[in-house]
């Protein structure tokens, strides 16, 4: 139980003043004390505090003098190994740049509602994306939930409220058959199996780069996406695909000769062994690829260079949207998380599906009132 009782204090001047100071018993039996300037004010502190250890809510007000600095970095250091080193990085540049300049001084137990406001509304001021204002957000409240979730305060003081508005589209450009199969052409023998996997199996790039020859099950036209490859700082990671979601990817009969052709001229015998590698059976860096050998088969195949390695994704969509395909059927191909992902990605395609559905039910229902 509490205990207040009036005490005497000398003030810097000399003078002799009163206060109240309230005396109480944490959770692990130690001594507290603190003391105010009236007795109401040390009355509503007492009340609140017994209030608090027997509902098990009770903050060690030492623990929230710890600064954001010291605890983000503590909270990055313990998530490292839960995390791909891509969202690792991720997480750490949007610290250094962004989080640390605005916050890294102030305990946080002294980060309040409108301070984060302030901080989110300097970043719209500064012109920022709202992609990366919200990567901010997020990541500024990841780390005040887990500060609440280690008793460093009692609750995450980020504003509920989200920026609203979409963060504008980025254009997508995919190929037609016969622009992949021209650009497959253009690229050396090595790598043309590689074009086709990604524009007929939509595999993303650190997956096709990780993909071994165990993962190639070709007597049922199928491939098992079991691991991806991340370029981090001049290193190189592998781990699970993204979501940590291993899926079976379905090759039309075509591409899985071509694939196979490939295995038997390019690949070793070694199951482990990478299926997609440069000449020195080395992984194939993305810069590396763009540059020797993506844009110039662009070049040569008369295609702007606006079109990019993920296109051959979105390729993959447009082909399985174009040979009639369901928005389930191409979310299990490409691996996303939710079919409302493939939705949203491809509202275009879907929304294309819709009137050619209605066309053809415009043709039905006039055909049955001729009848």
């Amino acid at each position: 139980m509490a205990n207040i009782r009036k005490v005497q204090r000398t003030s810097e001047r000399g003078r002799d003043r009163h206060a109240w100071e309230v005396r109480y018993r944490d959770p692990q039996r130690r001594d507290r004390s603190k003391t105010f300037r009236t007795k109401a004010e040390a009355e509503a502190f007492a009340d609140a505090v017994e209030t608090d250890i027997n509902r098990g809510h009770y903050l060690d007000p030492r623990l929230g003098k710890k600064s954001f600095g010291e605890w983000s970095h503590e909270w990055l250091q313990a998530r490292q190994q839960e995390i791909k080193p891509t969202t690792f990085m991720s997480y750490r540049g949007l610290l250094e740049v962004h989080l640390l300049p605005a916050f890294g001084r102030t305990p946080v137990s002294r980060i309040r509602p409108i301070d984060i406001q302030r901080f989110l509304a300097k970043m719209v001021d500064a012109g920022l994306s709202r992609s990366r204002i919200r990567q901010a957000r997020q990541l500024l409240s990841m780390i005040l939930n887990a500060a609440v979730d280690n008793g460093y305060i009692g609750r995450n003081p980020t504003p509920r409220s989200r920026l609203k508005g979409k963060e504008p589209r980025r254009d997508q450009h995919p190929l037609s058959f016969e622009q992949v199969h021209e650009v497959a052409r253009a690229v050396p023998d090595r790598y043309s199996a590689l074009i086709y996997v990604l524009a007929y199996g939509g595999l993303r790039w650190g997956e096709a780069a990780a993909l071994r020859r165990s993962s190639c099950n070709l007597l049922r036209n199928r491939l098992e996406v079991r691991e991806s490859v991340s370029e981090v700082a001049g290193g190189l990671h592998y781990g699970p695909p993204k979501n940590h979601q291993t899926r079976t990817v379905v090759l039309p009969g075509p591409v899985k000769e071509i694939l196979d052709a490939h295995l038997v001229t390019f690949v070793e015998k070694n199951p482990d062994a990478l299926v997609f590698t440069t000449q020195d059976a080395s992984h194939v860096w993305i810069t590396n690829f763009r540059k020797g050998v993506w844009w110039p088969a662009l070049d040569a195949a008369g295609i702007e260079r606006i079109v990019t390695i993920r296109d051959l994704r979105h390729t993959c969509a447009s082909l399985m949207h174009a040979a009639g395909r369901s928005a389930k059927e191409v979310k299990e191909q490409l691996g996303h998380s939710t079919i409302a992902m493939t939705l949203d990605t491809y509202t275009h395609l879907f929304d294309q599906g819709r009137d050619e559905a209605a066309e053809a039910m415009a043709l039905q229902f006039t055909r049955a009132l001729r009848s």
